[in-house]
């Protein structure tokens, strides 16, 4: 509830979308499998990479949710001591988008 309240002020989280946890959500980086700890419509967090990229950078890669797959190109917007970063999704089909707004309700 404290969430609630502080989002509606403005203060605290400021997600588009609710992370879902779990292995839905197949995504591949330079054709690399990553490790994707958790998804949202608007972008992901992964690692597993031998080398993670830095923040800022753009990585591109696919993406596969269900029978829906295609390309996508994304921000890293943040990397994480563990190894894992954060980035959010710029561009992608739109058939793999739908399928991720589908799967995340």
């Amino acid at each position: 509830m404290i969430a609630t309240v502080l989002r509606l002020l403005g203060i605290g989280e400021r997600r588009r979308y609710r992370r879902r946890r779990g292995g839905e959500v197949r995504i591949r980086i330079g054709g690399e499998p990553v490790a994707v700890a958790d998804w949202s419509p608007a972008g992901f967090r992964a690692g597993g990479l031998v080398s993670g990229p830095d923040p800022g950078a753009a990585v591109t890669g696919t993406v596969r949710i269900g029978r829906a797959s295609g390309p996508f190109t994304a921000h890293v917007a943040a990397v994480f001591d563990d190894g894992s970063f954060g980035a959010r999704f710029d561009e992608m089909d739109a058939t793999v988008l739908r399928a991720l707004r589908k799967r995340h309700r």
